[in-house]
């Protein structure tokens, strides 16, 4: 059996400024955002087991820790586990079965170090299509900018021996 693990899909990462970004208002954010949570929700259909992983670190308002609203249905039959790091390997452990995928945000964040880390004792995937990132680079804080971390955690993760899998 394999465990899905869906990390930081949260209302408090849409509502508002997320780590400086304040990127609600932009259109191509919105659009990736919506694909990936679509993305998530088909996959979730495969999986007996699945895990969500909420950070509960710099967002004070509990209402900001509730699954995203199209996952919140999943959710309910299944683990939701708190964090307060980015790597979020010891909090989900203990919950794993050898063969894990890992999906959510930020890939170049709290995905890759949660894969990362968990690599080390399973056999991890990530869904790529299923994973996304806030952070702005550079001067250019939205659009096709985020991709750019996104696609640099895929390759890390790849080089580093992680499946890289697509969904869609």
């Amino acid at each position: 059996m394999k465990t899905l693990v869906i990390i930081d899909m949260q209302k408090g990462t849409i509502e508002g400024s997320y780590h400086g970004c304040n990127y609600k208002s932009d259109k191509n954010w919105i659009n990736k955002y919506h694909q990936v949570i679509d993305n998530i929700f088909k996959i979730s259909k495969r999986y007996e087991k699945i895990i969500f992983l909420v950070h509960k670190e710099g967002f004070r308002n509990p209402s900001r820790w509730e699954i995203v609203d199209k996952l919140e249905e999943v959710s309910r039959n299944h683990k939701i586990i708190y964090k307060y790091q980015d790597d979020g390997f010891s909090a989900i452990k203990e919950y794993l079965t050898s063969d894990v995928h890992f999906c959510g945000m930020n890939t170049d964040a709290c995905v890759i170090k949660t894969a990362l880390s968990a690599n080390k004792f399973h056999n991890v995937s990530v869904l790529q299509d299923c994973c996304y990132s806030v952070y702005a680079t550079d001067n250019n804080p939205y659009g096709e900018r985020f991709n750019e971390g996104h696609n640099k955690a895929l390759k890390q993760m790849k080089n580093s021996g992680i499946d890289l899998l697509t969904v869609s």
